[in-house]
């Protein structure tokens, strides 16, 4: 972890390993392991609540709050003996597509252009850096957002899991930017109970992994129903796929794959679209066929999108006022931190304090969007505008549902091109940063599961390319199987070595 740091992955590490790799060691030897997490190591989001360890949602507002309790995919994590290595970087509650709005600093991916590194792995900058501001490097290059942080964990060997959470693609598009896996279940599947929320109709838990196994592996052992979520699911799942595997046929034979034609934006790279119809030869050579598909609302499911998730985090961020909890900031501009009893003699009004309060915690991506979700929902627009996003937001899952009775999965890129350049990204407008989701929103205001496998490397910059299956609502289990077949295909064609780290086999190589 001490060679990565530079990336700035973790917003807090857990700096006494020993006591913990000790206790499942010796649970190990006795065959008593607790689950087969067991000395794991795995990473957090730093807005999943951890017991006693700080949970900053990456906002200055937060950055003093040590959770009384443990977030319920964090709780099912340690029964399971997994060793929580820190807590990752992320953008400001959630808000971003680079993780470069995080109060702690912008994180950085492992993976540099050919120019300046060759290698077939990631690898950290170097240790001589480390009192460099690496995103200000030339070469440096986002990982993608909001979970940026839990992505870098992986890439990098410092975890063999990670969580995240995706409300518009917030672990597709690091997954696909950084190399690694990411997986978000249906929503409702995997438990929001401990999860500081941006957009409660959206939110969805998701994982990160170095292979669809590992995947796997973590939704099996974290999904199920959760009393203390209101939006957690009851029974288990069943893939409602018409796919008939043929017996002794290849991997895929039957399958039927759909290739949504409105996926190939404006803005998407020559090499995202030789990237994706490699991934859909490969998919044919393993028996699948493939079907091309309309789903007319996908450039309408953007703005929705952003109209949405605006006005939902607009009432859920009311909270962060600085009088139950939360940085406070006084009208004369003293700060601390949580409930004070100074209110009357140093306030110059109420009003004063909440808005110096929220205006000094909050960060300026998080102000834009708060402005956009309160004006959204004023009396004067609501109808205009969030009512017409809800609106389209039911198209959304109608065209969805619309091309499920033709295929059983569809097949698309994750994102529009590799990823930019930090010096890029800081430059970009807030409009253009917004677009690089507009492949994995669709998917997040329909609830359906959807899962990234890296298939290959860009020809001119030796980035990493990750594609993006969707498949009907409650199908994770086809969804998996489809994704690991990709994955092997893939694997067999360019010999990478992007899997050598695996919690199924049960051992850590470092990439570094």
């Amino acid at each position: 972890m001490e060679r990565t740091r530079p990336l700035n992955a973790f917003v807090t590490e857990v700096l006494n390993l020993h006591p913990a790799a000790i206790r499942s060691d010796a649970r190990r030897l006795s065959g008593q392991t607790l689950g087969p997490l067991d000395g794991i190591p795995v990473a957090v989001k730093d807005n999943f609540c951890t017991e006693g360890v700080t949970t900053t949602a990456g906002s200055r507002t937060l950055l003093r709050y040590s959770p009384q309790y443990d977030a319920t995919l964090v709780a099912r994590l340690h029964a399971e003996g997994a060793v929580l290595v820190g807590k990752t970087n992320m953008d400001e509650f959630g808000m971003g597509s680079f993780n470069m709005h995080s109060a702690v600093g912008p994180c950085v991916s492992p993976w540099a252009a050919r120019a300046a590194a060759s290698a077939s792995t990631p690898s950290a900058t170097s240790s001589s850096a480390s009192n460099v501001a690496v995103h200000h490097l030339p070469n440096a290059r986002v990982p993608g957002g909001s979970s940026g942080g839990s992505a870098v964990a992986v890439a990098t060997g410092c975890a063999l899991g990670a969580l995240g959470s995706d409300t518009g693609g917030s672990v597709r598009l690091p997954a696909a930017y950084t190399g690694v896996v990411g997986f978000k279940p249906s929503y409702g599947r995997l438990s929001r109970w401990g999860l500081v929320a941006y957009t409660s109709s959206l939110d969805t838990p998701g994982l990160m992994t170095n292979s669809v196994a590992d995947a796997r592996l973590l939704y099996t052992l974290l999904e199920g129903h959760d009393p203390l979520d209101a939006t957690s699911l009851k029974g288990s799942a069943k893939s409602p796929s018409r796919w008939n595997r043929t017996p002794g046929g290849l991997a895929l034979q039957g399958l039927r794959v759909g290739i949504p034609q409105e996926y190939a934006v404006e803005e998407m790279s020559e090499a995202t679209r030789e990237a994706w119809e490699v991934g859909a030869a490969r998919l044919r050579d393993v028996g699948a066929d493939i079907v091309p598909v309309s789903l007319e609302t996908t450039a309408a499911a953007l703005a929705a999108y952003y109209v949405i998730a605006p006005a939902e985090a607009s009432s859920n961020l009311a909270r962060f006022d600085g009088v139950r909890y939360g940085l406070r900031r006084f009208a004369n501009g003293d700060e601390t931190a949580g409930a004070s009893e100074r209110d009357a003699e140093v306030a110059s009004s109420l009003h004063a304090a909440l808005a110096a309060s929220r205006s000094a915690g909050f960060g300026e991506e998080v102000q834009r969007r708060l402005l956009v979700g309160t004006y959204a929902l004023s009396g004067e627009v609501v109808g205009r505008f969030f009512m017409q996003a809800q609106r389209v937001r039911r198209a959304v899952v109608q065209d969805f549902q619309r091309a499920f009775g033709h295929v059983d999965v569809l097949l698309a890129p994750a994102s529009p091109g590799v990823a930019p350049l930090c010096i890029e990204a800081r430059e970009m407008l807030a409009t253009e940063a917004y677009a690089a989701d507009v492949m994995t929103v669709p998917a997040s205001l329909a609830g359906l599961p959807a899962l990234v496998v890296p298939v290959v490397r860009s020809a001119a910059e030796n980035l990493p390319l990750g594609l993006q299956l969707i498949a009907p609502r409650m199908a994770e289990s086809m969804l998996l199987e489809v994704g690991q077949a990709l994955e092997h295909v893939a694997a067999e064609h360019t010999h990478s070595g992007t899997y050598t780290v695996s919690i199924s086999h049960d051992h850590m190589s470092s990439l570094l």
